[in-house]
Parts: structure tokens; C-alpha cells; sequence
């Protein structure tokens, strides 16, 4: 697909791989990048950006959501060896960061995020193990009723059947509140 557009205004901003945007529609902008791990904001449209916030405790798969008001909601893998996600938020346009549980000791990876914004909950979907390490068990969802700061998995979301491993799920969140979750499937698990 070939984009058809000249973009006048490109910022270099962080460094590191995997970027991610996301938007709450009213100016605020926040983008992340891994390795290291990086969040910064800007409150013009993407005009200008802050300085970065660095994450030291984290891998990479970083997904940062956007809500009103200023808050977001930032996740991320921890190394290996610690294994789950990180979950960070804030309320104040970045200023102050604040740690969340997490979902932690599994091979977790790729994870996504939606929210209802009626309610305020944020739905989080990944994947139990990664090609090229674990075997996936597959695509699971995890829901936080605190802005991203607790979790509770509310289940398997995925229906595959062995050899088809569920990887790399993505999830949306409609206007009227329900979630769609996709995922892609490997039976090569080296690649």
C-alpha cells in the first residue's frame, strides 16, 4: 500500500524499536519505544514532545494508551529471567508516573490495549509464551477496574487448536464498549 501524502512535519524523537502512538482526541499525544524502554508526551498535537520517561526495568513490546484527562497508561515485558508485563500510569500528562502490579512470572508477550471509557475499565489482551521461546498457551485477557494500576485475567480468549499456536493478538474497543480481539497463529514455531 503506498501512502500518497507528503508529511511536512517529522520528529526524530527517542530512540529504540517498536514504536507506538495513541491519542485521547483532545491534543494529547504520547509515543513509546523499547529498548530501553521510553514515553514522552506532547499536549499540542505532537507539535513539540517532553523529555522521555525511561522504564530500566523493562525488555521491550511497550504499549502506551492514551485516556482523557491526561492519563495513561503505560505496558511493557520485564527481561526473561523476571518474566510478565509492567504496567505503569499517570494522571497528570506524564509528570508523575505511578506502578502498577503488572501481570507478573509468566512468558508473557505482545500484549495490547483497549479501553471503555463509559466505565473506565482498560482490557489487556497477550499471549502466554513467544515464537522462539515457550510454546504459546495462548491469547489471554486481562481486565484492570483502577486505570491499569491491578489486573484480573478473565480468561483464554483464543480457540486454537493444537499445533496452532495464538501469538501477537491486537484488541479495540468499539463506541458502545465491546472488545475485539484478533491474533495471529504459528505451527512453525521457530519463526
Amino acid at each position: 500500500m503506498a501512502c500518497q501524502g507528503q508529511w511536512e512535519d517529522v520528529k526524530r524523537l527517542g530512540n529504540g524499536g517498536e514504536t507506538y502512538v495513541s491519542s485521547d482526541n483532545a491534543g494529547t499525544v504520547y509515543a513509546s519505544s523499547h529498548i530501553p524502554v521510553q514515553v514522552l508526551v506532547s499536549r499540542d498535537w505532537g507539535k513539540t514532545f517532553g523529555p522521555a520517561k525511561s522504564f530500566p526495568d523493562s525488555l521491550g513490546d511497550t504499549v502506551v494508551l492514551s485516556r482523557p484527562g491526561g492519563k495513561a497508561v503505560v505496558s511493557f515485558m520485564y527481561p526473561i529471567a523476571k518474566g510478565g508485563m509492567s504496567t505503569w500510569t499517570t494522571e497528570d500528562y506524564g509528570a508523575n508516573w505511578k506502578l502498577g502490579e503488572g501481570i507478573p512470572g509468566r512468558p508473557l508477550d505482545r500484549e495490547w490495549m483497549a479501553t471503555n471509557e463509559k466505565s473506565g475499565h482498560v482490557f489487556m489482551v497477550y499471549s502466554d509464551g513467544y515464537i522462539g521461546g515457550p510454546k504459546s498457551k495462548g491469547i489471554f485477557c486481562s481486565l484492570s477496574e483502577d486505570g491499569g494500576l491491578t489486573w484480573k485475567e478473565l480468561g483464554k480468549v483464543d480457540k486454537e487448536g493444537e499445533g496452532d499456536y495464538a501469538i501477537d493478538p491486537h484488541l479495540v474497543s468499539s463506541s458502545d464498549g465491546k472488545l475485539y480481539a484478533f491474533w495471529t497463529t504459528s505451527s512453525d514455531y521457530d519463526t
